[in-house]
């Protein structure tokens, strides 16, 4: 078994100074969605003097962001986040039923087991419109009678003939 390294406290200390040391972080190039955020403050105001959405854009675009009104509808309105990503809208239940007491769950019986949910009723025998009601299952026609190669889920396998 091999022995996992140690480091001596000083070597901590001094990675520990020289990490504090660094100033913050500047990158030089983000993405369209961290510009546009950059940039939402100055959109709005914009917008409250009251320049259109497809204005702006296109001010945006000139000044080298290419960026669609559409697109920038999504950003100025919370759409997306900073990364790109469609923000997911939180749903807060404001009833206090456990999931298994409110309508449209499945319902538990009392030790805790889940039923099986209702089947729904069958079609009225009056509705014909694609169904052969005299159909008998049982009855089978001397022509399909099962071929020496076997039967496959209720259908005969036949060999292949050549014409």
């Amino acid at each position: 078994m091999t022995s996992k390294p140690k480091f001596r406290v000083d070597l901590i200390e001094q990675a520990h100074r020289a990490l504090d040391a660094l100033p913050q972080h500047q990158p030089q190039e983000l993405t369209k969605a961290q510009a546009i955020q950059k940039l939402l403050g100055p959109i709005r105001a914009v917008q409250a003097k009251g320049y259109s959405l497809t204005a702006i854009a296109k001010v945006v675009s000139d000044s080298g962001i290419p960026i669609t009104p559409g697109a920038l509808r999504l950003y100025a309105s919370g759409g997306k986040t900073a990364s790109g990503a469609k923000r997911k809208e939180k749903v807060k239940r404001t009833d206090k039923q456990p999931a298994e007491a409110r309508p449209g769950t499945p319902a538990s019986t009392p030790n805790g087991a889940r039923t099986q949910p209702a089947v729904p009723a069958p079609k009225p025998a009056g509705d014909s419109r694609s169904v052969d009601l005299g159909w008998e299952p049982a009855a089978r026609s001397a022509k399909a009678a099962p071929s020496p190669a076997g039967s496959y889920a209720g259908f005969d396998v036949q060999p292949d003939e050549d014409l």
